[in-house]
């Protein structure tokens, strides 16, 4: 939804000036493998402590596991081309609302 309708949504509506979604960056909470074959949007918990941010990828079975959704509070960023993720390395995300 928010990579798509929301700017359809918007487009729809008259909108031409359409701001992306914002984007930063936290370190994994662990190690994570993805596919590598394409940018994966993969729901994520993002996590505050004394130190800053984690990021935390949930279990997720794809776009029909609305479980993994209403727990995430992210969308963790995995660019095509690397498949192993290693914990405390840095990421891309966007907050979900």
């Amino acid at each position: 939804f928010q990579l798509f309708v929301r700017i359809a949504i918007k487009r729809m509506s008259g909108y031409i000036d359409i701001p992306s979604l914002a984007t930063a960056s936290a370190p994994l909470a662990r190690g994570f493998d993805v596919r590598a074959d394409r940018t994966t949007y993969h729901p994520a918990h993002l996590q505050w402590s004394e130190t800053g941010a984690t990021i935390d990828p949930v279990s997720w079975h794809g776009s029909g596991d609305l479980r993994a959704l209403a727990v995430a509070n992210a969308l963790a960023v995995f660019p095509e081309g690397q498949e192993h993720y290693e914990q405390g390395q840095w990421i891309s995300y966007q907050p979900l609302d």
